[in-house]
């Protein structure tokens, strides 16, 4: 192919990609209306104490420079999420370059290609989480570009450019730090792929300068990200806000991790106080237990109350803990208690976790039963399962009001933004055909997730000696996408947030790793057809 077609080609598939993605509006949620509304306390209309500690500011702050810069309007908000889905796009296609590199036909590469993109540009989840007024559009493309950036770490001396070691290092800092303060979460799409970029570069390249180099940046890493913590939550208590809420999504991080299992029911209000009556006589306390339970009558304290459920349902053991003026458990008691259960109850407390995996792979449901447990959740088997993957991230297929339903309140924030939007109906059957097909495949990749991704490590690691190098460069890759996958779904799984939404930057590394592992076994099949020498898969 010449330059000149090639560059025609190009240009013609990002008007088309525009003119695709430009046909629906930005949808605006309960969610979004809500940062919209810290518009004003940015502007300063609105005193900061209406400031909800929830929220970090990278996200206000972005629709704040988005009204200033193109108004306030749903067009403004298309432009702004379409370059960080075409950022999104360049990435991928960066690694795709990389990975077509071994196919020498013309016609396989460009169909490599082209059914790579289609995947990720026709998935209705996918786009309809491009064009939401929520925090998933920025984090989407940050994954791409920490696992594209990630993958080039592992291979990188930093012996050799002094002035790129800087880069990657600075990169990883930024990345963890803006992705913290989009949504505390999100973290992940910058820490776990730079984790999994170290630990891969130190197994391949073991010497002392490189450890020192990747020690160091993780120190900045750390460095920047409690300092910058501390500055912004000095700030908002120095304005006059209550830090020991229950909306502090870090103080209350260790009762999450205990309320994550099935075995463990924190005592309600109603239920403390039938609880205190009896305190005294209760045989499953200690007398250092009584004793909070005491300073806490006595308004010298208060504290946080957990039964320890046994496989039958029985209370086996109650753990108090004196948590003084704040609403939870530290982490290291959140930890503990996690520990304590998988020692005493291992089989239990793996199902609990096995069933919060399901509920986020949209196989298991939610309900309205809070008599059973898991609370919530239909242990029902069912691949056509969906929470907002339906309902926030393909809603954007029907044609409709751009504003979800919202009180008054909220709407009258963000009603310059409603627009009624009809796209084509070629976008609009594609779309709309490909909703089940989707829906399905992020269930299923789901479900393989940890078994793709043991095999990948297990024949990396026993291939390790015959593997040519960009089949090594492949697999590094693999295990990265997947790695990520999985440690991002179990932060949700193992805090009891199992929210299908959550692990929707996944959603392009699973794809991209499904593609490597279907052109891996093209090549097999095709080597094995041909007689040629034997190249793993």
């Amino acid at each position: 192919m010449n330059d000149k077609l090639k560059k025609v080609l190009t240009a013609g598939f990002w008007v088309l990609l525009w003119v695709y993605y430009s046909s629906y509006a930005v949808i605006v949620y309960w969610d979004s209306a809500h940062y919209y509304s810290y518009i004003p306390i940015i502007e300063g209309k609105v005193s900061i104490q209406e400031w909800d500690i929830v929220r970090g500011p990278v996200f206000p702050y972005l629709l704040y420079f988005i009204k200033k810069i193109f108004g306030s309007n749903n067009f403004s908000l298309v432009l702004v999420t379409f370059i960080s889905y075409a950022i999104m796009i360049v990435f991928v296609k960066l690694i795709l370059d990389k990975l077509a590199e071994s196919i020498t036909d013309h016609r396989a590469k460009f169909l490599f290609y082209c059914v790579t993109m289609l995947l990720i540009i026709v998935n209705p989840i996918l786009f309809g989480y491009y064009h939401a007024l929520l925090t998933e559009f920025v984090a989407l493309t940050i994954t791409v570009v920490s696992c594209y950036i990630a993958w080039k770490w592992i291979y990188f001396d930093c012996s050799k450019n002094i002035l790129s070691a800087i880069g990657y290092s600075v990169f990883f800092v930024v990345a963890i730090l803006f992705s913290w303060f989009l949504k505390q979460p999100y973290v992940a799409v910058a820490l776990f792929p730079m984790i999994l970029s170290i630990v891969f570069s130190i197994c391949t390249n073991f010497n002392i300068k490189n450890i020192i180099y990747r020690f160091i940046t993780v120190v900045l890493c750390v460095f920047t990200l409690s300092n910058t913590m501390g500055m912004w939550n000095s700030f908002l208590n120095k304005s006059g806000l209550d830090l020991n809420t229950d909306r502090n999504v870090v103080s209350n991080f260790g009762s999450q991790l205990a309320g994550s299992s099935k075995n463990v029911e924190r005592y309600a209000d109603e239920e403390q106080e039938k609880f205190e009556k009896k305190y005294l006589t209760n045989s499953k306390l200690s007398s250092e237990e009584k004793e909070i339970i005491s300073k806490k009558l006595a308004g010298k304290t208060n504290y946080m109350a957990f039964k320890i459920i046994n496989p039958n349902g029985h209370c086996d053991d109650i753990i108090v803990y004196d948590i003084g003026n704040k609403t939870s458990i530290s982490i290291v008691q959140g930890a503990s208690i996690v520990l304590k259960l998988t020692s005493t109850y291992p089989m239990d407390v793996i199902e609990g976790y096995v069933t919060g995996y399901f509920l986020l792979s949209d196989v298991y449901k939610r309900t309205e039963d809070t008599d059973a447990w898991p609370i919530g959740i239909d242990k029902t088997f069912d691949l056509d399962a969906s929470y907002e993957n339906t309902t926030i991230g393909s809603n954007i297929i029907n044609p409709k009001s751009s504003i979800f339903p919202m009180t008054e309140k909220l709407y009258n924030g963000v009603k310059d933004l409603d627009v009624i939007y009809n796209p084509p109906i070629i976008f609009q059957s594609v779309l709309d055909r490909d909703k089940d097909f989707f829906h399905r495949m992020y269930s299923i990749t789901m479900l393989l997730l940890p078994f793709l991704f043991i095999a990948s490590f297990v024949l990396r690691l026993v291939n390790r000696k015959r593997l040519k190098e960009f089949e090594k460069q492949e697999y590094d890759l693999l295990i990265l996408l997947l790695g990520f996958s999985i440690m991002n779904a179990c932060v949700y799984v193992f805090t009891g947030s199992c929210i299908d939404r959550y692990q929707s930057p996944a959603l392009i590394p699973m794809t991209l790793a499904y593609m490597i592992y279907l052109k891996k076994f093209v090549f097999f099949i095709k080597n094995k057809l041909t007689k040629n020498k034997y190249e793993t898969i």
